[in-house]
């Protein structure tokens, strides 16, 4: 398929993801892509919130092909919320969401195609909102709304809309049962979703469609949601003060957090009384669920660490309708301050070691962040933190 043949095409977080389906979709049907991404490989890599970087990206770009037909606008932002995003990390989430995308529109401007057409990714958050999401929140809508004012200063030059994705699951997993049915198209998206669509606006085929946003979310944000209505249902303890006999538990650390032990037989054998929370997808468990704390706690590739322990031990000596909770975070060799909300943003985007960055991806490249909002997001509410164990890997509860 050579829909677009020698078409250049430039994709911003184009290594891994949804940005990485894209790529890919455009290579197959014949364009040249030029991908930047903080994370190492085989394409131009640099922080998209640094101007030079900017700058750089666009000179080798034009200098080697001259032109541009299509920019996707599609790194994601920082998600961090009110009561923990610094100023900073707010400002670092509109570089990359905003900022960057209206940069490299007026670096291109001059060297856009005839034909040629920006697609932004924003999200169905441009429009709804969970709690803690601030940074990322208001990073998509300020995308959209760049959209339509670009789709009118760039009239008769180059088209432009932006794509709003719901539900996308990277690593297609197929989802039954309530994830999949609460979907009006009855099942949970994947890259490919999207990146038909960013294939379809840059063609021909949409050669009448600018300013505009289109949202892909199996229809989620179209359905009325109210309690006791079509089979939705508020569960009081949801809705109310938290269970006071569940006891949650945040862990984080490194390597002896992620467990050195072997998993053995009777490791698996675990009480319904003793949970944990999966901050990482994976085959046993969903990203945000609660499970029985069979180990690993905290990703499938980890080993027993003292989670396990500490909540075995904790459940002998509580009352017998108290349950343990653990929600656990853990990446080996990485520096303490990964944990660090005012420090570790460009630490990881500096990080080089493949494996280092195959675990951070699992927890979102932010481990101080998942370990917080996935808890905070899935209960409606904020903690009290308190130190319950010491050291430099820590348990707060």
């Amino acid at each position: 398929m050579d829909t677009f043949k020698d078409k250049i095409a430039v994709v911003t977080g184009g290594a891994q993801g949804i940005g990485r389906c894209i790529s890919e979709e455009f290579r197959k049907a014949g364009a040249q892509v030029c991908v930047i991404d903080k994370q190492e490989g085989q394409h131009y890599v640099g922080d998209i919130s640094d101007k030079q970087v900017l700058e750089r990206f666009a000179q080798e770009v034009i200098g080697k092909y001259g032109h541009v037909d299509y920019l996707v606008n599609n790194a994601l932002p920082l998600m961090k919320g009110i009561d923990e995003c610094s100023y900073e990390e707010f400002q670092y989430a509109m570089s990359v969401g905003v900022t960057a995308p209206f940069y490299l529109a007026k670096l291109f401007a001059p060297h856009f195609a005839e034909g040629a057409a920006i697609v932004n990714i924003s999200s169905s958050r441009d429009r709804m909102s969970q709690p803690q999401t601030e940074s990322y929140t208001a990073a998509k809508g300020g995308i959209a709304a760049l959209t339509h004012a670009l789709s009118v200063s760039l009239a008769g030059r180059v088209r432009v809309n932006s794509i709003s994705p719901g539900w996308i699951d990277t690593a297609y997993t197929v989802y039954e049962g309530p994830d999949a049915i609460q979907q009006p198209a009855g099942r949970v998206g994947n890259p490919l979703d999207i990146a038909n669509m960013v294939l379809f606006l840059c063609s021909g085929k949409a050669g009448f469609i600018t300013g505009e946003n289109i949202c892909i979310d199996g229809g989620m944000t179209r359905q009325m949601i109210y309690h006791g209505d079509n089979g939705w249902k508020l569960e009081a303890s949801q809705a109310q003060a938290p269970d006071p006999n569940f006891w949650i538990f945040l862990c984080f650390g490194q390597s002896n957090m992620a467990g050195q032990a072997p998993i053995e037989e009777q490791d698996l054998n675990v009480s319904e009384r003793f949970l944990s929370m999966a901050t990482t997808d994976g085959a046993d468990r969903k990203l945000g669920t609660w499970r029985k704390a069979v180990p690993p706690l905290c990703r499938a590739d980890a080993n027993l660490g003292p989670a396990d322990w500490f909540g075995r031990t904790l459940l002998e000596s509580v009352p017998d309708d108290v349950r343990i909770g653990i929600v656990s975070v853990a990446v080996e060799g990485c520096p303490i301050t990964f944990f660090d909300k005012d420090r570790n943003a460009p630490l990881i985007a500096m990080e080089d070691r493949d494996w280092m960055n195959d675990i951070l991806n699992q927890y979102g490249r932010d481990p101080y962040e998942r370990l917080l909002s996935i808890h905070d997001c899935r209960q409606g509410r904020s903690h009290q933190r308190h130190p319950a164990a010491s050291g430099r890997d820590g348990c707060l509860r």
